[in-house]
């Protein structure tokens, strides 16, 4: 599930993206900061745009032997979408 959190200080809010490009279903989690809890599972292929926090970090999860196991970890700054990258297309 994907929700908009809220945030004490707005400035820290960024829009961020991620692709599931494996072959397999992972669950996207966000945990590490007080009061923000993220999580999405991801099909192959899935895109996933959400709202997080300039110092959140992203876990990719996958199962293995029935076990989720952490893939993956991003921060979320790194996936942040620039919105003048997507005006120069554009034009």
């Amino acid at each position: 599930m994907s929700y908009i959190p809220s945030f004490s200080d707005v400035s820290q809010r960024i829009l961020c993206y991620y692709s599931n490009h494996s072959s397999h279903v992972q669950v996207a989690l966000v945990s590490n900061l007080p009061g923000l809890r993220l999580e999405q599972v991801l099909f192959p292929g899935q895109r996933w745009m959400f709202w997080s926090h300039l110092e959140a970090i992203l876990e990719i999860y996958a199962t293995q032997s029935g076990k989720p196991v952490l893939i993956e970890q991003v921060s979320c700054a790194q996936l942040q979408v620039v919105e003048q990258a997507a005006r120069s297309l554009v034009h």
